[in-house]
């Protein structure tokens, strides 16, 4: 039974049902403070035990793992521990296994400074198709802060993770695989703290005023904010009568990958300077921020466009979307709750969980109505939503904004 997926699709209805119930807060004290902070580097090794007949890795792209420890035959401890602190409470870890011969182990994650687990495990032997552990195999007791996977490995490497491993350059690559489609083409508006571009993709009609802006992983490990973006821009992306309409009277600006230096190191939360990027749009201290900032304001201006709807894609424990008022006045007002009534009535079997936000937190969604007058969203995937389900919601969101853009 894959992530108890009974029990988790239940808590996922139940959750998708009740409107307005804000998750826990995950935001440390001086998260608002976007000046650049010292970060501690993972040394990137490969642990030998059992006389070299185990082997252990984090020398890959994305991984998290800070030591391993053998505790006897059968169990061992992965330390996990964050880029700096504070930060909040999203332990990412990633790391490969494999054995001279076929045995079976159990890992005991340790998060340092008392972190506390979040994600579900994930297991891969090629890094490109994941399975979730099976629930016989996984115990995370809350109580006694006690978590603990068995792992069957062997000579091919196993790879472990918090969630599915999608790096800058995998994001790159769906970046390119884009730009071959008629009217789209990429290009690189700035660079992370590490000189990792920050890549957009812009598509549809380049004569056209009225603009969508979609980005996405600002937090590293927020992988199924990336799979409903994927979903959400492959279906605007795609050649049906109404995309191609959609295409020749709008124009859209992607930016799906904002924090890159931070995926790749298997940071928690935080770019290479240490910082929580969405805390970081008002002050602009970081280079990923500023580079969004200074295109879009330019571009703005001297193209003479007008930005109407902006989402921001990210995970939680649950689906739900960060909205503004419905009388909010904007360039199109209480669009994004028409776009949700519509997701609504598209799908039939789902209500869309609308927080309220207050429009004060130096978000994204904030800079963007301060600056464009326009509506914005950031729409917060389950970190452990089905995914065939993420997907539909994906293309049943694009979908509406299609048909009540173009009924506009």
């Amino acid at each position: 039974m894959l992530r108890y997926f009974s029990f988790i699709l239940s808590l996922f209805v139940i959750a998708s049902c009740s409107k307005g119930v804000e998750p826990e807060s995950y935001d440390p004290e001086g998260s608002t403070d976007t000046r650049t902070k010292e970060i501690s580097y993972q040394v990137k090794r490969t642990w030998r035990m059992d006389n070299g007949s185990l082997s252990v890795s984090n020398d890959f792209v994305s991984s998290r793992l800070n030591d391993f420890v053998r505790q006897n035959d059968t169990l061992y401890t992965a330390v996990i521990s964050p880029e700096n602190g504070p930060i909040n409470k999203s332990p990412w870890y990633a790391f490969s296994i494999w054995s001279e011969k076929e045995r079976k182990i159990t890992v005991e994650l340790k998060y340092t400074d008392d972190y506390t687990h979040r994600y579900y495990p994930d297991l891969s032997h090629d890094m490109v198709n994941w399975t979730p552990i099976d629930s016989s195999d996984f115990v995370n007791d809350t109580t006694n802060q006690v978590t603990r996977m068995h792992l069957e490995i062997g000579p091919d490497t196993l790879f472990v993770a918090a969630q599915e491993i999608m790096t800058s350059q995998y994001v790159y690559n769906y970046l390119d695989s884009l730009s071959k489609i008629a009217g789209a083409q990429t290009k690189d508006i700035g660079y992370s703290t590490l000189g990792k571009p920050i890549r957009l993709l812009s598509a549809g009609n380049p004569a056209s005023e009225n603009v969508v802006v979609i980005i996405g992983r600002q937090h590293p490990p927020e992988a199924t904010g990336f799979l409903a973006l994927q979903a959400f821009v492959n279906d605007l992306m795609k050649n049906d009568s109404l995309a191609v309409s959609f295409r020749d009277e709008f124009q859209l600006i992607m930016v799906p990958m904002v924090n890159p230096d931070g995926v790749d190191m298997g940071h928690w939360r935080h770019n290479a300077g240490g910082i929580d990027l969405n805390r970081d749009w008002y002050s602009f201290n970081q280079p990923e921020t500023s580079a969004i900032r200074d295109y879009l304001v330019s571009w703005v201006q001297e193209n003479n466009k007008q930005i109407l709807f902006a989402i921001d894609f990210h995970s939680t424990q649950e689906d739900l979307f960060y909205v503004f008022e419905e009388d909010r006045e904007t360039n199109m007002t209480g669009f994004t709750h028409r776009w949700l009534d519509r997701i609504e009535q598209d799908l039939g079997d789902y209500e869309a969980n609308r927080i309220p936000t207050s429009g004060n937190s130096p978000v994204s969604t904030r800079w963007f109505y301060d600056t464009f007058e326009t509506e914005a969203v950031t729409y917060e995937v389950g970190d452990d939503s089905p995914r065939k389900r993420i997907e539909r919601i994906g293309e049943s969101a694009a979908d509406a904004l299609m048909e009540l853009m173009l009924s506009k």
